[in-house]
């Protein structure tokens, strides 16, 4: 039924729910997954940026900004930020690849993204050949109290294959 499935992850929890399944999914029908995180040019959610911290993917951040004679300068930078977002998101596709794998899946790809989104998943799910693909019904938005999510209300009405959206 399905060769090629595409789910995408960005580290919430309901992300993690959409690699379990499709996981299970690859593994019942011996499909390909490719497992996608969209590195978005945002700062990195408190709850990413802690385990980052934890993990000693990066420095703890200060409790206060540095000081240079009387000017104060924030503790990170654009730079740090996006080293971060990409030493976050490395880890963030470790470990769905390693649930996915739990879960069934026999050959999984993990491919990091940038831009919008859910612009990046739209062109990855064409330039893959995905004919299905899962995602989490919210993420780490800014509105993540909304119904279902930006991204994920994007793809299910622009998607060429099959959506399924992970409460």
């Amino acid at each position: 039924m399905f060769t090629k499935i595409l789910a995408a992850v960005d580290g919430s929890g309901h992300a993690g729910k959409a690699v379990a399944i499709a996981g299970s999914l690859a593994g019942r029908y011996d499909a390909d997954l490719v497992i996608a995180h969209v590195l978005t040019g945002q700062d990195v959610p408190d709850e990413l940026r802690r385990m980052a911290e934890v993990e000693h993917l990066v420095e703890p951040r200060p409790t206060e900004p540095a000081r240079l004679g009387n000017l104060s300068v924030g503790s990170a930078t654009k730079v740090d930020e996006g080293r971060l977002a990409a030493a976050v998101g490395a880890r963030v596709l470790e470990r769905a690849v390693a649930a996915a794998k739990r879960e069934g899946a026999r050959r999984v790809t993990p491919l990091q993204l940038s831009g919008d989104a859910a612009d990046a998943l739209l062109e990855a799910a064409k330039e893959q050949g995905a004919d299905l693909v899962v995602v989490g019904s919210r993420g780490f938005g800014a509105l993540g109290s909304l119904v279902m999510g930006s991204v994920s209300s994007k793809l299910a009405h622009h998607l060429e294959v099959p959506c399924l959206t992970v409460k």
